[in-house]
């Protein structure tokens, strides 16, 4: 019994003496520390402790949900002189560079091959040109966004590339090429990506078969259904509507008629506010070769809706999904996303990390956070259930589509991610 007495005496001493050490630790950083005000704390899927500086400022990294929120403004907004620099030779030269579509790689290369790392970056080299691209399409939207709300509102939108004011006809002109080049998929259906911005930030417009659309927000569902699932989204659907009394708007997309049969988006349509729409019909269908879960970044951005809720055909909620609007996450940033499960990374030879910063001009604190980062797994982020205000986010999604457009999905992306998810 004596042997035992003291065998306990020694471990509560070790364990109080590791409790000592922690404090100490603790408050000896604490005193080196450069901010001495109050902190914030919480733990990320790992059990690591992340601290915020309690006043941390509107350009401070921080975290809201475990997501990292990032305004670093660093990149410089178009002005009326850049717009006259268009007039000058090497403004041209700018110009052409900026509406010619990057070059990159055939889809299929040996990764064992001599030219493997040659290949490599040569498409991670066209990837950042198209990231370049896409920084200066999105000053020069900003800039150009004023104009066509003044036509929009004379009902004269449609004349926006048509006899522009001389002092921004240069920048029209750039915007227009670049529109074809970036995002020639859109001009099927819609002059400029303006209109399909104008079209979803609006109140809901009356259809060919009107429906009452509760609430003033313009929130909705989106789902992508094919006949392979519509029996899990059969489900979702009772449960919404019968289990959770949700009453929020569905809309089913689908690819071509092929995908979901006749029987079942009349299924789909004999419920209240929900309605199919063949995505080929919104964007053309030639150009972008989407299938299966590649479809929604782009039934995203064609959706009526302005605050979206993105569901999987097989999510099944316990309480009506609108409360994730409520989310104060959500009203702080605008999205909402959540993890995905842990699998073993499937994307071989690349450098994620090297790949990341080779496009992105700052990054936040909360990649480096990421299983994805690490090469630990290639699902760090989930594309089941995903939050969206596209008038917060509008440039962003357009550039998300890029990502996964054909030539870009079956190089960069997909090659250093496993699918859709993490783009």
């Amino acid at each position: 019994m004596s042997v035992v007495a003291v065998l306990s005496s020694s471990l509560r001493k070790g364990q109080n003496l590791r409790i000592i050490v922690i404090v100490f630790i603790f408050f000896f950083l604490g005193s080196i520390s450069q901010y001495q005000g109050p902190f914030e704390f919480s733990i990320d899927e790992d059990g690591q402790v992340q601290s915020v500086p309690a006043e941390a400022g509107e350009h401070d990294i921080y975290y809201t949900h475990h997501i990292a929120s990032y305004k670093p403004g660093d990149i410089r907004p178009w002005t009326r002189g850049d717009t006259q620099a268009l007039r000058t030779l090497e403004g041209q030269k700018v110009a052409e560079f900026l509406a010619a579509s990057p070059l990159l790689n055939t889809p299929f290369y040996s990764e064992t091959s001599e030219d493997h790392k040659e290949q490599q970056g040569l498409a991670d080299n066209a990837f950042l040109h198209l990231t370049k691209r896409l920084r200066i399409y999105k000053e020069l939207w900003r800039s150009l966004q004023r104009y066509y709300d003044q036509l929009e509102d004379e009902d004269q939108q449609d004349h926006f590339y048509i006899h522009p004011p001389p002092e921004i006809a240069p920048a029209i002109e750039l915007f227009q090429k670049m529109e074809r080049t970036l995002f020639p998929w859109i001009l099927k259906n819609h002059g400029t990506s303006f209109d399909l911005y104008r079209q979803t930030t609006k109140a809901l417009r009356t259809t060919d078969n009107p429906r009452k659309v509760r609430g003033s927000r313009n929130q909705g569902i989106v789902m992508c259904v094919g006949d392979k699932h519509s029996i899990y989204a059969r489900t979702t659907v009772k449960v919404l509507r019968e289990v959770l009394g949700s009453r929020l708007p569905i809309e089913i997309y689908y690819v071509g008629e092929q995908d979901l049969s006749k029987e079942n988006r009349e299924w789909f349509e004999k419920h209240e506010d929900i309605i199919t729409v063949d995505i080929t019909t919104k964007l053309d269908q030639d150009l972008l070769q989407i299938s299966g879960p590649t479809i929604k970044p782009f039934a995203l951005l064609v959706s009526r809706f302005q605050e979206v809720i993105l569901m999987d055909s097989d999510a099944y909620f316990l309480q009506d999904p609108a409360i994730l609007f409520e989310d104060g996450g959500y009203k702080e940033v605008g999205t909402v996303f959540f993890y995905d499960r842990t699998r073993l990374s499937k994307v071989a030879g690349v450098n994620k990390r090297s790949w990341l910063y080779s496009f992105l001009p700052s990054v936040s604190n909360h990649p480096s956070k990421t299983r994805w980062y690490r090469s630990r797994g290639d699902q760090d982020q989930d594309s089941g259930v995903v939050v969206l205000d596209k008038k917060e986010h509008f440039i962003g999604l357009l550039a998300i589509c890029k990502m996964n457009d054909v030539l870009e999905r079956n190089q960069p992306t997909y090659r250093a991610t496993w699918g859709e998810k993490e783009s």
